[in-house]
C-alpha cells in the first residue's frame, strides 16, 4: 500500500508542474502606425500567431491610414500605445464570428502532445474622441475556434450603454475579463474579437491595451506517467540508501 502511495504522491507532484498563468501576452509598444504584431510573452510549449488587422468593409477598416496601433487619434493620446478602432459602426451592435469589419485575431496552438486549458482573456479597454459633442454605445464580442471548428461567441456580447464623451479625455472601462474555462485540451484555439459603436465619427473610438491570454499547457498523459514513475524510482533509491 506505501509503494502505491508513494507513486501516487509522485504523479501529483509532477502534474502540478504543468505551465500555468499567462499564455500569451501582446504589448504593441513601439509599434505604432503597424497593422501586425507578435506576441510579447509566450509559453515555451506554445506557437502564438501575430495579432493582424484583418477587419475589412470600407470606411470601416480599423486601421485607417496609419496602421490600428496607435498612441494618439489627433489631439485624443491614450498614454501608451494600443489597438485603435475608429468609426466602428459598420457592424452596429451585434457583431457574428462571419462579420467581415472591425475585429482582429490570433491563434494558439501546441506543437507537441501537449494541450491547452484556458482560464481567461483579458485586456485594458476604454474609448474616447478628439472631437466635442460626441457620444456613443460601444461593444465588443470574443469568438473562438477550436482545433479548426466553427467560431463561437465566448460570453455575452459587452456594451458601454451610452456614453457622453468628453474631447480627448479616455473614458477608462476598465481590465476586462472573458472566462475561458469551457476551453479545454485543446490542440489548438484561434481568437476573433469584434469591435462595434453606434457612433460613426472617425474622431471617437475604442482602444485595446495589454491583451492576455491566461491558462495552463496541459502535458501528455503518458508524459505524467512517465515523470511519475521517475519519482518513485527516485524516491526507491534514497529509501535503500
Amino acid at each position: 500500500m506505501k509503494s502505491i502511495l508513494l507513486s501516487l504522491s509522485g504523479m501529483l507532484l509532477f502534474s502540478s508542474q504543468m505551465h500555468a498563468a499567462v499564455i500569451v501576452k501582446y504589448v504593441p509598444t513601439g509599434s505604432a502606425g503597424s497593422s501586425v504584431v507578435n506576441a510579447t510573452t509566450v509559453d515555451p510549449q506554445v506557437t502564438a500567431s501575430a495579432i493582424g488587422d484583418i477587419g475589412t468593409g470600407g470606411t470601416q477598416l480599423l486601421s485607417g491610414a496609419a496602421g490600428p496601433i496607435r498612441t494618439t487619434n489627433g489631439s485624443w493620446t491614450f498614454g501608451a500605445d494600443g489597438w485603435l478602432f475608429a468609426n466602428a459602426s459598420g457592424d452596429g451592435t451585434n457583431g457574428t464570428a462571419s462579420s467581415t469589419a472591425d475585429y482582429f485575431s490570433f491563434s494558439l496552438s501546441t506543437p507537441g502532445a501537449e494541450t491547452l486549458s484556458l482560464t481567461s482573456f483579458t485586456f485594458d479597454y476604454g474609448v474616447g474622441t478628439n472631437t466635442t459633442g460626441q457620444s456613443g454605445n460601444f461593444h465588443y464580442a470574443v469568438f473562438a475556434s477550436v482545433n479548426g471548428g466553427a467560431y463561437a461567441q465566448i460570453g455575452s456580447t459587452f456594451s458601454t450603454g451610452n456614453l457622453s464623451l468628453t474631447q480627448n479625455v479616455t473614458n477608462v472601462i476598465g481590465n476586462r475579463s472573458v472566462d475561458l474555462s469551457s476551453i479545454t485540451g485543446a490542440d489548438s484555439v484561434a481568437f476573433r474579437v469584434w469591435v462595434g459603436s453606434t457612433n460613426a465619427s472617425a474622431s471617437t473610438g475604442s482602444i485595446f491595451q495589454n491583451i492576455i491570454v491566461n491558462g495552463s499547457v496541459v502535458p501528455e498523459p503518458s508524459a505524467v506517467m512517465l515523470g511519475g514513475l521517475g519519482v518513485l524510482v527516485l524516491m526507491r533509491r534514497r529509501r535503500a540508501a
